[in-house]
């Protein structure tokens, strides 16, 4: 390969060398596509809320997982308020990445985590600590608002990783609701907020 290179007339061989080495920068640092730049752009705003922020020396888990711990403890409409807000300005905030750059952001994994984590949660709060004793039961505490959160991180989920990945979610926060262990997956349906239908309430 060498002593072919070598052999080159001296202008193809700079012509061949130079091509190689932008090859190599390309490859080792690829050029910010329109797509890389909205995503960056989105991780920075979003620093110290989905991502650590390393100047926040008193915070060692971005605020979104405080958030969803704390409401998870307490389960209270005091306690979750905070996650439910910024839940909702996150979602909006998912509009500085273009929807056509639907599949590198879905990959970003604190965006699926706080979309995932949101759904799983809220699904529990509605159930409460025993099986709804009927369909209208099904909400616990949650106002109409907080439905319409819920329907809105729903949304986002099922545009961007699927219905698949949805009922794949559900499942597994079915098994893992109280007094659910020996129903039907239909009935468990049928009786939790997956069910409710979204076009009843508002549009954040």
């Amino acid at each position: 390969m060498v002593q072919w290179l070598l052999s080159l007339p001296k202008n193809i061989f700079v012509i061949v060398v130079l091509g190689a080495a932008i090859l190599f920068i390309v490859v080792q640092d690829p050029p910010h596509t329109i797509c890389r730049t909205q995503i960056n752009n989105f991780k920075a705003q979003q620093k110290g809320i989905l991502y650590k922020d390393p100047k926040i020396k008193t915070r060692v888990k971005p605020l979104i997982k405080v958030l969803i711990e704390n409401c998870k403890k307490y389960n209270t409409p005091g306690s979750c308020y905070a996650l439910f807000s910024r839940t909702k300005k996150l979602i909006k905030d998912f509009k500085v990445v273009s929807r056509d750059c639907r599949e590198p952001f879905a990959s970003l994994g604190a965006v699926k985590e706080a979309l995932f984590g949101g759904y799983s949660l809220i699904i529990r709060i509605a159930w409460g600590d025993t099986p709804p004793l009927a369909h209208q039961d099904k909400l616990n505490w949650l106002s109409d608002i907080d439905v319409s959160l819920f329907c809105l991180i729903k949304e986002e989920i099922l545009f961007y990783y699927g219905k698949e990945a949805l009922l794949n979610l559900e499942k597994k926060v079915f098994k893992k609701l109280p007094g659910a262990k020996n129903m039907k997956e239909s009935r468990i349906r049928e009786l939790s907020l997956t069910s409710e239908n979204c076009s009843l309430y508002p549009i954040l």
